[in-house]
């Protein structure tokens, strides 16, 4: 409960609340010794950190989430640690780094049975493959992931997949015309 308490606060960018809320999934993952669940949190934890700007600390957070994630054997859970990881260099500048993390995550999500957490790793990658200036590699990934998110009904991720599709389109239309 803690935990949708603090995603609700995160997409309100009531961050101090989240914070607490998620803090207190860590602190009972850790008093329990739950492994799943201290990654998990920490996954969470992360995310809320970065969308508050606070890269370093969704680094660590991230970093640590992975580690529990590889070691009690939870593969799609160290996958979406591992797309976090790479979102998060990707918006440092880290471009390689990025393409690596997400080569690693990207099958074990798609494979996943939790959808809904494949989609931003995937418009997160057609961005970077854009930057790249890998146009026709942001469009599978981009035309993948706006698929998905219109599936899902995923209204924000749809939105941002169709403006990605926009810039590929128009990337094209400037290699046409070159």
């Amino acid at each position: 409960m803690q935990g949708n308490l603090g995603t609700v606060y995160t997409q309100l960018g009531r961050f101090d609340r989240a914070l607490n809320c998620n803090g207190l999934m860590l602190e009972t993952s850790r008093e329990r010794g739950d492994l799943h669940a201290l990654a998990v949190a920490l996954g969470n934890h992360g995310t809320i950190l970065q969308e508050a700007g606070k890269l370093d600390g969704s680094r660590d957070c991230f970093e640590e989430a992975l580690q529990i994630a590889m070691q009690v054997g939870d593969t799609w859970h160290a996958a979406r640690h591992r797309a976090a990881l790479a979102r998060l260099a990707y918006l440092e500048g880290e471009w390689d780094l990025a393409l690596v993390q997400f080569e690693q995550a990207l099958p074990v999500l798609r494979a996943g049975q939790v959808p809904y957490f494949t989609v931003g790793p995937l418009l997160d990658a057609a961005e970077l493959e854009m930057d790249r200036g890998r146009v026709e590699e942001a469009a599978q990934l981009a035309r993948e992931g706006t698929a998905l998110a219109h599936d899902l009904g995923h209204d924000d991720e749809l939105l941002r997949g169709q403006a990605l599709e926009a810039r590929v389109a128009s990337a094209r239309g400037a290699d046409l015309a070159t």
